[in-house]
């Protein structure tokens, strides 16, 4: 991946086509509670997804949680805008706990339900 951020980049690694962030190594935290964060995540993602058209996976060895703020950044912001396909297609997750995936669950259903509600209003 032809980007600034990884350059010396400790917490990227590309192979075949498809990009891995380690999120511990990115944020040094075990915890991961703010969606200030998310959207570095997603900014990377933006790159990695829509300008170089590979694939993501978020690596979550070492994590312990996430916030619904986090979760909905990374993923559910893309369910929201592409439809649930396309995270399915572009966005793997690995080494997740049973907190952080119920979690991460829960954020992409909440997008998804939050954005047809806006889209119901709009048509009104």
């Amino acid at each position: 991946m032809a980007t600034d951020q990884s350059v010396n980049c400790t917490y990227l690694e590309e192979r075949e086509g498809v990009t891995t962030i380690n999120l511990f190594e990115m944020f040094k935290d075990d915890f991961l509670g703010s969606r200030y964060d998310g959207e570095q995540v997603r900014k990377l993602e933006d790159q990695i997804i829509l300008e170089n058209k590979q694939k993501v996976v978020l690596n979550f060895e070492n994590i312990k949680c996430i916030t619904q703020s986090f979760g909905d950044e990374v993923a559910g912001i893309y369910a929201r805008a592409f439809g649930i396909d396309f995270v399915k297609q572009n966005i793997g997750a690995i080494n997740m706990n049973e907190t952080v995936k119920l979690i991460l669950n829960v954020s992409i259903q909440l997008s998804i339900k939050f954005g047809q509600k806006i889209k119901s209003q709009e048509d009104i």
